[in-house]
Order: C-alpha cells, then sequence, then structure tokens
C-alpha cells in the first residue's frame, strides 16, 4: 500500500467515526421530552399514526386544526419526525 491509499482509508473511518458520533448525539437529543409539560401518557399501539392520535382528541382539544395538533404533539414529545413504535409513550398536552 502507497502512503495515499493508507491516507484515504484513515479519512475514511474518520469521517465514519464522526457521522456515528453525530447520530448519537442527535438520537439523545431528540430523546428527551419537552419539560415542564403535563398531561395524559398515550402508549402507541399498532397503526397508530400522530394524526390519527390528534384526530381522536379533536373534541376535547375544541375542535382545533389537527395540523396544528400533530405539531404540538410532534414539538412536545421532541419527535423528530412522525414515525411511531408500538409500546412508545407520548405525552398528550392537557391543553392543546
Amino acid at each position: 500500500m502507497d502512503k495515499f491509499t493508507v491516507k484515504k482509508a484513515g479519512l475514511g473511518i474518520g469521517i465514519l467515526l464522526y457521522g456515528g458520533l453525530l447520530l448519537l448525539l442527535g438520537v439523545e437529543a431528540g430523546a428527551e421530552k419537552a419539560e415542564g409539560v403535563s398531561g395524559q401518557e398515550y402508549v402507541v399501539s399498532y397503526g397508530d399514526t400522530l394524526w390519527g392520535i390528534a384526530e381522536r382528541h379533536q373534541e376535547q382539544a375544541g375542535k382545533r386544526d389537527v395540523r396544528e395538533m400533530v405539531y404540538t404533539l410532534r414539538k412536545i414529545n421532541a419527535l423528530d419526525d412522525g414515525y411511531l413504535h408500538p409500546g412508545q409513550t407520548l405525552i398528550l398536552p392537557e391543553t392543546w
């Protein structure tokens, strides 16, 4: 192996390690829910979506726009995306 190949391999490993670190830090940051938010705990079932959960609680929220409710759910539960997993616990706010 020549020096160029070794440097290239070292650079590739460095980039992978840096990317892994960023991913790990991003997962940790997204895992924290908003502090000071009180509400009811909701355990996600298979097939649940944020939209469906918001629709089911729309009456309680005073017929609020479902899009705003989905945004609120994502914000207070620190969800970077809309993917839910069965068994995951969400906080449904007392006041939407």
